[in-house]
């Protein structure tokens, strides 16, 4: 497994160094976002937080929708685990819009995993819970599930929620969140309002 993130780890930097010599933003942007992904993963969380804000320059500049929102839902969750939520808000917003605007389903399911742990971090446990139900409802209807350490970690988020308002409140609310353009607008309406604040 070392072994494999140690090849991983060598092939990305090269790419990374292929497409910088070049000037070829795709490379550059896969590249820097995998090896945030390993940074993550090895607990080197601020190279990971410069690699995914890098990548994020560049979907900006390329106009690429979906790795933009790939990358900043991975942003936004590197700022939570650092313990700021606040500066996942703003990540959430773009990253949701960015979703919509061409209708990724996918990304948009794992927007509302980081916005449904951004509430539960900042004490808005209702709209969490509505947040958590619409991914939810998402990958009910085709989206594919979770994967890896994600798997875990939202699971943790979520059995955090439910033991702070209760399973049957919980469930209520998580049950009655079944249409997920409604709640992108609740989610950035909430959002928007904090960061004006």
């Amino acid at each position: 497994q070392e072994g494999q993130a140690d090849l991983a780890r060598a092939r990305f930097t090269e790419l990374l160094e292929i497409g910088g010599s070049l000037g070829l933003d795709q490379p550059q942007g896969i590249a820097s976002t995998n090896l945030a992904i390993l940074d993550r993963q090895e607990g080197l969380l601020e190279s990971a937080r410069t690699r995914y804000e890098f990548a994020v320059g560049i979907w900006r500049r390329t106009g690429d929708r979906v790795q933009l929102a790939i990358s900043l839902n991975a942003l936004g969750g590197l700022h939570i685990v650092q313990g700021h939520p606040e500066l996942a808000m703003p990540c959430m917003v773009e990253a949701l819009e960015a979703s919509l605007e061409v209708g990724s389903r996918i990304t948009q399911a794992d927007s509302f995993d980081v916005s449904g742990t951004t509430f539960l971090k900042l004490g808005e446990l209702e709209l969490a819970a509505r947040t958590f139900g619409a991914a939810a409802a998402l990958r009910a209807d085709g989206v594919p599930p979770r994967e890896g350490r994600d798997i875990e970690w939202y699971a943790e988020y979520e059995q955090e929620l439910e033991a702070a308002l209760g399973s049957p409140r919980f469930e209520e609310l998580r049950d009655a969140a079944n249409d997920p353009d409604l709640v992108s607008r609740e989610v950035l309406a909430a959002f928007r309002a904090w960061i004006r604040e």
